[in-house]
C-alpha cells in the first residue's frame, strides 16, 4: 500500500525519516497541482508505478484549500511554490465536464454540488454607492434581458441585434481566429452599442482588457458554456475536497507522493527524459529514475528544471508571452457567526453566487465576493460563515490591473470592496468574528486565459517522454478543466508508452 513520504497530505508532519525509495517508476508527475493529481491517480490505478514530487506540505498547491481555524481558506499556495489556478469553486463547461470524466477514470470519489445561479452583478456609480444589483442567470430568459438593457445598456431593441452578433463570435472556427483580437474584430460591428456591449462582457467574465480577447478563445468559451460547482469532501473542506480524493487513489494503488520536496532538475539525455533530482528541506539530494515525466509546473517555470535550449524558440518565447500576463491574486478572508442581511429588502443573504461589482459608465470591474459556506459544507464550522473578498489581477503586460505594487495597495483594493460591501448588507460588521489577508503573488492565469498566445502542448516538443499538464496547457477546457483535460491526455499517453 502506498503512502505518503515525509509528511501527509493534509500537513501533519511525521517524526522519523521516509526509508530509501525505490529509483525507477513507470512515471513521475513533478507538482501535486490538479493536472498531476489526474495524471498520477489514472497511472497509479492501472497498474503504473507512480511517484509524485511536491515542494508543498500538501498536494493541491493553489487550486487547494487550507485549514485556518475550522475554516478553510482558498488560494492554499505557501511562500514556497506556485501553480496551478487557484478559485473559490470548480469551473467546468456545460458540454465537457473533464474534471467529471477525470474522476471517472482515476475512480476517485468526489462530492460536487452544482451552483446554479451563475452571478450577481452590482454596477454602482462610485464603488461606494450601491446601484442596480442584477442576479444573472444566462438560462432564464427574464435575466438575460435585464443584464442585457440595465447592466450592458443596451436599448430592448437591440437586443435581438446583440444575440445574432454572439451566436456569430460563437460559430468561429477557435483554431482559424486564435489570432484575431477583439481590437481587431469589433470594428467591424457597425453599431457601436452592440461592441461596446460584448467588450463589458468580456471584461465582467475577467478578459482584461478586453481589447487583447482572443476572438478563437471567446468563441470556444461561448460554445462550451461554464458551470461552477462547490466540493463536499467527507474529510477535507474547500477546494481541497478535489484534490485529496485524487491523492488517496495514488495512494489506494501503491503509488508515492513524496511532500516538501522540491525538484531540482529534470533530466533530460539524447532528447529524452531519464527522471528527476530532487532535494529535501535539509538539502539532501535524491534521484528517480523514469522514462516518462509529467511537469505540473506552469509553463515558464518548466525552464528552472529543463534547459529552455532544448526547446524550440517559439515554445519558449509563447511561455515567456504568458508569463507576462500571469498576476497576483489577493483575498480578505472573513469569519461569519451569521449572515448578513441585504440592506434593500432586509433578508438574510440566500443567494450563494459570485457578487461581480464594477464601476461606473465605463463598468470597470472592481472584483467581489463569494460567500462558500452557504452550499459547501466544510468552508466553515457549524452554523458558522466564510466569506471571502478576491481581487485578481492581469499581469505586468497588461494596462490594467496590473500586479500589486505592494501589500498596501493590495489590502486597499480589498478594503474598498469591504466597504462597498458593508453598504449593501445592513449587519455586515456585526456578523464577524475574525478577518484576514491573503495576497497570493503570480502565477493566476485569470490573466492569460483569453489571450491569443499560444499555450503548452501537453507532448513537450524536442523531448521525449516529458508532459506537460498545468492550466498553460493547449487543450479544450475552462480552467481548472484544462488542467483535467492535460492530465487525462498525459495518463492515456504513457499507458500507451509503458504497455507490457
Amino acid at each position: 500500500m502506498g503512502r505518503e513520504k515525509g509528511q501527509a497530505s493534509t500537513g501533519h508532519a511525521l517524526t522519523s525519516s521516509p526509508p530509501n525509495e525505490p529509483s525507477r517508476y513507470d512515471a513521475i508527475v513533478v507538482g501535486a497541482g490538479f493536472g498531476g493529481l489526474v495524471s498520477a491517480a489514472i497511472l497509479a490505478k492501472e497498474g503504473r508505478r507512480v511517484l509524485v514530487v511536491e515542494t508543498s506540505d500538501r498536494v493541491g498547491c493553489v487550486g487547494g484549500s487550507i485549514e485556518f481555524n475550522g475554516y478553510w481558506l482558498p488560494w492554499a499556495r505557501n511562500w514556497e511554490t506556485g501553480y496551478g489556478n487557484g478559485d473559490l469553486f470548480l469551473l467546468m463547461g456545460r458540454n465537457e465536464l473533464y474534471g467529471i470524466e477525470a474522476a471517472r477514470r482515476a475512480g476517485a470519489e468526489v462530492e460536487l454540488a452544482r451552483q446554479d445561479m451563475s452571478m450577481r452583478v452590482h454596477l454602482t456609480p462610485d464603488g461606494r454607492e450601491v446601484g442596480p444589483v442584477i442576479l444573472y442567470d444566462d438560462q432564464d430568459d427574464e435575466s438575460v434581458l435585464r443584464f442585457g438593457t440595465e447592466f450592458l445598456g443596451m436599448p430592448k431593441a437591440m437586443l435581438d441585434r446583440f444575440q445574432e452578433e454572439m451566436g456569430k463570435l460563437a460559430s468561429f472556427d477557435s483554431d482559424e481566429t486564435i489570432d484575431l483580437t477583439f481590437d481587431e474584430y469589433l470594428p467591424r460591428i457597425p453599431e457601436v452599442e452592440i461592441r461596446d456591449a460584448i467588450s463589458t462582457l468580456a471584461t465582467v467574465q475577467w478578459s482584461i482588457p478586453s481589447g487583447e480577447t482572443s476572438v478563437g478563445r471567446y468563441a470556444a468559451f461561448l460554445r462550451g458554456g461554464v458551470t461552477s460547482w462547490r466540493l463536499n469532501d467527507p474529510e477535507v473542506g474547500g477546494m481541497q475536497g478535489l484534490m485529496e480524493p485524487f491523492a488517496r487513489v495514488i495512494r489506494k494503488y501503491g503509488g508515492e507522493i513524496l511532500l516538501g520536496r522540491h525538484c531540482l532538475e529534470i533530466v533530460v539525455a539524447d532528447g529524452a527524459v531519464s527522471g528527476v533530482v530532487v532535494q529535501d528541506k535539509t538539502a539532501i539530494v535524491t534521484e528517480f529514475r523514469s522514462d516518462n515525466v509529467i511537469c505540473n509546473h506552469l509553463y515558464w517555470q518548466l525552464f528552472d528544471l529543463v534547459d529552455e535550449s532544448l526547446f524550440p524558440e517559439e515554445f519558449v518565447a509563447n511561455a515567456r508571452k504568458i508569463q507576462s500576463y500571469s498576476g497576483d491574486t489577493a483575498c480578505m478572508n472573513i469569519g461569519l457567526e451569521r449572515l448578513p442581511k441585504r440592506r434593500g429588502d432586509g433578508l438574510v443573504e440566500d443567494q450563494a453566487a459570485w457578487n461581480r461589482v464594477v464601476v461606473g459608465p465605463e463598468r470597470d470591474y472592481m472584483s467581489g465576493w463569494y460567500i462558500p459556506s452557504m452550499i459547501e459544507e466544510k468552508s466553515a464550522p457549524d452554523g458558522k460563515h466564510l466569506f471571502v473578498i478576491a481581487w485578481a489581477t492581469s499581469g505586468p503586460a497588461s494596462p490594467i490591473h496590473r500586479p500589486f505594487e505592494s501589500f498596501a495597495d493590495a489590502r486597499e483594493k480589498l478594503d474598498r470592496v469591504f466597504a462597498y460591501a458593508n453598504q449593501f448588507y445592513e449587519d455586515l460588521e456585526s456578523c464577524i468574528e475574525w478577518k484576514n489577508y491573503k495576497w497570493c503573488k503570480a502565477p493566476s492565469c485569470a490573466g492569460y486565459y483569453w489571450k491569443s498566445i499560444r499555450r503548452a502542448p501537453v507532448q513537450a516538443p524536442n523531448v521525449e517522454g516529458l508532459f506537460l499538464v498545468s492550466n498553460a496547457a493547449e487543450v479544450d477546457g475552462i480552467y481548472q478543466d484544462i488542467e483535467a483535460n492535460a492530465g487525462i491526455q498525459a495518463a492515456d499517453r504513457i499507458l500507451e508508452r509503458t504497455k507490457a
